[in-house]
């Protein structure tokens, strides 16, 4: 006894007019829209400062000030400062903070140890303020980018670097770096200076959202990724190196290390935000091993839990039950075609034929709801998908002819035109694997016994 699809592919065969696509659909997910969809996401650009100042710059000429309450005293910066050059001295500058009296944290691209003479500068408003040159670094995880010598390109890995004062910071009390298991939170605080004039340095406070990004960031605070990406708050360049909070007052969560700006040239919500890149602190192993393991981030693990996560509403369009399946009396195999949608914008539309496979009632009655359904595949601003099925028809088949005891059925349809087009089915090298219907058979043989259950 032939089931629904195998009489299916023979009625099709004979009239030369359709095939189901339960099959071909899977090979159909490398089209050029799926292609836009996961593309690899941009990386981050790292906001190290770097400008030239005259051979007699010294770091008392720093002007560092804080005026927003709750600005900690540990924060400052480190500057690096080349020999000087026809008059000129190339200067390095990022953010750093104190995590001991002799000791400060910074970003590892930051570090010019090896060719430029080191100072850290605290904040000049406060009674205690001072500097003092760097003696030697004492921790360092950092990855530079190949062909990169101006350290402009991240490289999505950790990012961070602690060097010795030559003399100890009395009356300053250090910030602590988070060590135990992180509760959840969903923002991240921090004071950066920014450059308001030559030597002239104001902070201003930033408040960044934490939470996943099914493309750009899909981890979960819980999981300790090793990196953190943080939405909606703008950088700049000398802002590297910043502690960020949860809280104010607490322990330093993650150091600041890069940012992207929005792809303003981007039709995709999920390409809107502004986003900075920080090193987890709870997964540095510089006061002994992390408090629980970390979960890797990297861009190949991005591009994996994306691609999975794609690859899951898909199979759920591909599974779909018709809208208001339980009124319907039927159970229903459903055959999806891919509608052609614009190549430059990450969405899928697709159009589903749900047909008969089982009846729920004890007797068939004409006629038999086949419908068909328009799916949008879209992506919210955090890359969540939104199903969105639109009932395109509820055609009625009529019930032309019942036979073996009221099992087999000859309906008759009328097939909708969506007034889409229909996209072929494609194999993994992007090569047609089976042609489109022209027109759909008005006549269909089915079996229709009784649904399990």
């Amino acid at each position: 006894m032939m089931g629904l699809g195998a009489r299916l592919i023979l009625l099709c065969l004979i009239l030369a007019a359709c095939k189901p696509v339960g099959s071909s659909f899977r090979s159909s997910l490398n089209s050029s829209n799926e292609a836009a969809i996961l593309q690899d996401t941009k990386l981050p650009h790292r906001i190290e400062q770097v400008q030239f100042v005259s051979r007699d710059w010294t770091p008392d000429q720093i002007e560092l000030t804080c005026a927003l309450p709750g600005c900690p005293k540990a924060l400052g910066n480190i500057f690096f400062a080349e020999p000087p050059v026809d008059g000129k001295i190339k200067l390095h500058r990022c953010s750093a903070f104190l995590i001991s009296t002799d000791e400060i944290m910074t970003n590892g691209h930051c570090d010019y140890s090896a060719t430029a003479t080191g100072y850290f500068v605290t904040r000049t408003d406060i009674a205690e303020r001072t500097w003092r040159k760097i003696s030697a670094r004492t921790f360092l995880r950092y990855t530079q980018a190949p062909d990169d010598p101006e350290r402009k390109v991240e490289t999505m890995n950790p990012d961070v670097a602690a060097f010795k004062l030559e003399k100890e910071i009395l009356g300053i009390a250090a910030l602590a770096l988070g060590r135990a298991q992180a509760v959840e939170y969903k923002q991240l605080i921090g004071y950066v200076f920014d450059s308001s004039g030559e030597n002239i340095y104001a902070a201003r406070k930033i408040q960044c959202t934490v939470r996943p990004h099914a493309r750009d960031f899909p981890f979960a605070i819980w999981e300790s990724p090793t990196l953190i990406q943080a939405f909606d708050c703008s950088t700049q360049e000398g802002n590297s190196g910043s502690p960020l909070f949860a809280k104010e007052g607490g322990e330093v969560e993650a150091v600041l290390q890069g940012f992207r700006a929005p792809d303003e040239a981007s039709v995709d919500a999920f390409n809107k935000h502004w986003s900075a890149l920080a090193t987890n602190a709870r997964c540095l192993d510089i006061a002994g091993p992390p408090a629980r393991p970390c979960a890797v981030v990297t861009p190949d693990e991005i591009s994996r839990r994306w691609s999975q996560y794609y690859k899951e509403v898909i199979a759920e369009v591909r599974s779909r039950a018709p809208m208001n399946a339980a009124t319907l009396g039927f159970g229903y195999d459903n055959y999806v075609y891919e509608l052609a949608t614009d190549a430059a914008k990450p969405a899928r539309d697709f159009q589903i034929y749900y047909l008969p496979k089982c009846r729920v009632a004890d007797a068939v009655s004409s006629p038999v709801p086949m419908p068909v359904e328009i799916v949008e595949l879209r992506f919210s601003e955090w890359a969540d998908a939104v199903v969105t099925p639109t009932l395109l028809v509820s055609p009625g088949a009529s019930v032309l002819q019942a036979y073996d005891t009221g099992i087999h059925f000859d309906l008759g349809v009328s097939w909708p035109d969506s007034g889409r087009q229909l996209l072929p089915a494609k194999d993994a090298d992007g090569k047609e694997v089976q042609p489109l219907p022209m027109q759909y058979p008005d006549k269909l043989t089915v079996e229709l016994e009784k649904c399990p259950g």
